[in-house]
């Protein structure tokens, strides 16, 4: 069971890296182009961001945060076994409850900053400089959210050494990958 769950939560933190990779190159490339537009280009590079971020980033970051959802309420029933194997003496099985609030509080804070980019360029005459703010502090906020993924956290457990003998189906599940 514990394997299962690792795999999908391996196989989901490895697309969303390459996902969260594409959507800030789209957003760097986005406030590249707000840095640099000037009085005539103003409409159509203010029109572009309102596209992008209506048709390609906000469904975008939907999408994560739906699959997240998903892969959250597994790990979610992953750490409640993994929970109870901590229950057993000298048995430290670490859990991933901490890394799963932070992606979402993460997500969160993403899809609030492209509210916020939506309503700022649904003007034209918008301050630029609110726009750049609101990219970059998109970009930071998916770059984090690729710094705390569950990959790093989804790895075996360390050897419980010193515990007692256990009987042969319990040890089975604890040796798994977790």
């Amino acid at each position: 069971m514990t394997e299962g769950y690792l795999a999908l939560a391996s196989h989901v933190t490895t697309t969303a890296g390459h996902e969260v990779d594409h959507l800030r190159v789209t957003i760097d490339a986005l406030r590249n182009q707000v840095a640099a537009l000037t009085p005539e280009t103003r409409a159509e590079i203010i029109s572009q961001v309102r596209t992008t971020v209506t048709d390609q980033l906000g469904p975008a970051i939907s999408t994560m945060r739906t699959t997240f959802t998903t892969v959250r309420t597994s790990i979610i029933a992953m750490n409640r076994s993994l929970e109870s194997a901590n229950r057993i003496p000298s048995v430290n099985v670490p859990t991933f409850t901490d890394a799963l609030q932070a992606v979402e509080q993460r997500l969160a804070a993403i899809s609030d900053n492209l509210t916020a980019l939506t309503a700022a360029v649904a003007d034209v005459q918008v301050d630029t400089s609110q726009i750049e703010t609101l990219l970059s502090s998109t970009s930071d906020q998916l770059a984090s959210v690729e710094g705390c993924s569950l990959s790093g956290k989804l790895r075996s457990p360390p050897s419980v050494r010193g515990s007692r003998p256990l009987a042969p189906r319990r040890q089975t599940r604890l040796t798994g990958s977790v």
